[in-house]
């Protein structure tokens, strides 16, 4: 229940928003002259239609359930339903006033100012270069240890086509990283898109961003400070002053011309909207700025009009609103007693105690009760914003319901053992993919064990030694190589499943598999552990992910390596089931045609041995590479052996 002793003077806030499972949520909060916020309610709203009436009739119904006298305003966005909701609202509670949120009003006038041609391009061609630049881990983690030698601890900041103020923060973050961007430019160009290279070695791009900055900044600052837990509706009247203020006095070289012009209009289109009379009257009675009111060019008869019918519209008497007009407003104006009091600062507070003070000592006076309905009235929605961000966190599918510690710990964890894994997956790849290759020599001749092995440790030294001069070189052949190795696997079992067994691709069907753990029990699942092999050397597959796009490779497995594994395995089968006593050796002792066709496979296995383990060699140094920029392993000092692809390094 409301508390009486601050239950009146009440701000009702509304608004709408769509969740993710495409829900219409609608938040209710009461907003108290103390500008403690109370959640009213929050309703799933998706089973009606969304018209001006029909949420009137809900808000009616709210308002009439709490008590109407209750309420000072209501403040909502301008969307029309919201515009007829008010509307309708009004007409059913008189004594109410409307407001159009105030932080939605300056936010929709910046976005006006940046429809302009002029700002669109600017803003574009912004837009592209931080995308690009945010694309890719690699210039990314670059430009951060060069932004951070440089003393810049800010990094490049993306935007919402919305949120104007997001706009400017990312150009912003483009101009305060423009030295550690020319840097990257300079040193590491292969780093950057071609797009991206040309606007950050375009010095006019950057001139034309830090005029277009410079002309947002108060428009940003005024947005945040509108927002703020104790805005009046006189601080919005101040705000748009200023605002004016400072278009009006740009310099004629700052902006391009037009876009100047363009300025102009866009206040003045919307120059009605925001200095509205209500407004013009809370900057009246607030007693700092009362002086420049009184002098400046707003038509003291109107603000008298004004207040006077708020008072009337509050069911006050006409003696009363006369009182107000004819004799508490003339002495207000003059700064006659009790009036001449001078408030210690401007702050919310202080104000609603400086005419609390005036109400206490003069009871029979109508103006501090006006002025305190005005301050006590909190002119922005933000509040159901705050509330829809609470609710978007437990509802989002992307986001769990444990503390952001947790969550933030749990990741870390899950990020540092996979690392480790694909580390000791890089040495360990290495010498197992090679071991098995190089065993190919014992089957056909009378090579030792210990030679298999010491010719193995050989290859995989070499392997590792070669890493300082990078691969730049040999490179071009290792997608042949690969091909090639395919293509015999491929010759392989086909050979195979038409000799011995085609009706082997039975075996693709699940229902084996089930069949085969109910009949095997306990050593089903023990076997099962030697299953767990026919998928290793897959992650090599995704070795390159920071080098290629997703895309990229996953066209690549799905359309090549999956194919050609699932047909080998078949073939080896059918094969199997022909010599099922060398389930050992399964792959060389399947190889068909004699000992030339022999040779030429084990000659590209080993190669493809080679190739694979160089693929998890380079994941492995891009991961420790990348684990000193983030400050997760000791410093090293990291040589690019490549100045054309990035991740050759050592």
């Amino acid at each position: 229940m409301l508390d009486d002793s601050m239950a009146y003077h009440l701000t009702l806030s509304l608004d709408g928003w769509s969740n993710s499972r495409m829900k219409s949520i609608y938040s209710w909060n009461i907003v108290f002259p103390d500008r403690r916020v109370m959640l009213l309610r929050s309703d799933d709203l998706s089973s009606m239609s969304h018209t001006g009436i029909n949420l009137a009739e809900l808000v009616i119904k709210e308002v009439k359930k709490w008590g109407a006298d209750r309420f000072a305003g209501i403040v909502t966005d301008n969307a029309a339903n919201m515009v007829a909701m008010r509307r309708n609202l009004l007409h059913a509670f008189k004594h109410m006033v409307e407001f159009r949120c105030m932080m939605h009003a300056f936010n929709t006038c910046m976005g006006s100012l940046l429809g302009h041609a002029w700002a669109k391009k600017i803003v574009k061609r912004n837009q592209k270069m931080v995308t690009s630049v945010r694309a890719s881990h690699l210039p990314l983690t670059e430009l951060g240890m060069i932004a951070n030698r440089m003393g810049i601890t800010r990094m490049l900041i993306t935007s919402n086509k919305t949120r104007f103020t997001s706009v400017h923060a990312s150009m912003e973050s483009v101009v305060r990283l423009q030295p550690a961007l020319t840097e990257l430019a300079d040193k590491q160009p292969y780093l950057l898109t071609d797009k991206a290279l040309a606007l950050i070695t375009d010095d006019m791009f950057f001139i034309k961003l830090k005029k277009l900055c410079y002309l947002l900044e108060p428009f940003t600052l005024v947005i945040h400070a509108v927002q703020s837990n104790d805005t009046t509706a006189a601080d919005v009247m101040r705000y748009w002053l200023l605002l004016a203020k400072h278009i009006s006095k740009l310099p004629s070289d700052s902006v391009d011309a037009d876009f100047k012009a363009h300025c102009f209009t866009a206040y003045n289109l919307r120059h009605n909207e925001m200095v509205s009379p209500l407004c013009q009257l809370a900057l009246l009675l607030h007693p700092l700025y009362r002086p420049a009111v009184i002098t400046g060019r707003m038509h003291w008869d109107e603000l008298r009009e004004t207040a006077g019918q708020l008072w009337q519209s509050r069911r006050h008497s006409k003696a009363e609103c006369r009182q107000l007009m004819q004799v508490d407003l003339e002495q207000y104006k003059l700064g006659d007693a009790p009036y001449n009091r001078l408030p210690l600062n401007g702050q919310l507070a202080t104000l609603r105690l400086w005419w609390r003070g005036i109400l206490h000592d003069n009871p029979e006076l109508q103006l501090p009760s006006l002025a305190l309905l005005l301050l006590d009235i909190k002119p922005h929605a933000v509040d159901p914003e705050k509330t829809f961000s609470l609710i978007g966190w437990f509802q989002s599918d992307r986001r769990s319901r444990m503390l952001n510690r947790t969550t933030t710990n749990l990741t870390m964890i899950k990020m540092h053992l996979m690392t480790s894994m694909v580390l000791g997956d890089g040495v360990l790849t290495p010498a197992q993919s090679v071991l098995g290759a190089i065993y190919g020599l014992q089957v056909k001749t009378s090579v030792s064990q210990g030679a298999i092995v010491g010719i193995s440790c050989a290859i995989v030294v070499g392997l590792f030694m070669v890493q300082r001069f990078g691969t730049g070189q040999v490179g071009f052949v290792f997608a042949p190589i690969i091909l090639i190795y395919f293509l015999c696997n491929v010759i392989i079992a086909v050979t195979n499943i038409t000799r011995y067994k085609p009706s082997v691709f039975k075996a693709l069907s699940p229902h084996y598999g089930y069949y085969y753990f109910r009949n095997n029990h306990h050593l089903g699942w023990v076997q099962c552990s030697g299953l767990f092999l026919a998928i290793t050397g897959t992650e090599a597959a995704y070795a390159d992910l920071g080098h290629f796009s997703r895309p990229a490779i996953r066209i690549s497995f799905l359309a090549i390596c999956y194919p050609v594994l699932i047909l080998t395995y078949i073939g080896q089968t059918a094969w199997l089931t022909a010599f099922p006593d060398q389930v050992g050796s399964t792959f060389y002792a399947s190889i068909p045609f004699g000992d030339g066709f022999y040779w030429f496979v084990f000659v590209f296995a080993t190669a493809a041995a080679c190739v694979a383990s160089q693929a998890m060699i380079s994941a492995a140094f891009s991961i420790i590479k990348q684990s000193i920029s983030l400050g997760c392993f000791p410093q090293l000092t990291v040589h690019h052996v490549s100045d054309k692809v990035p991740w050759e390094h050592t």
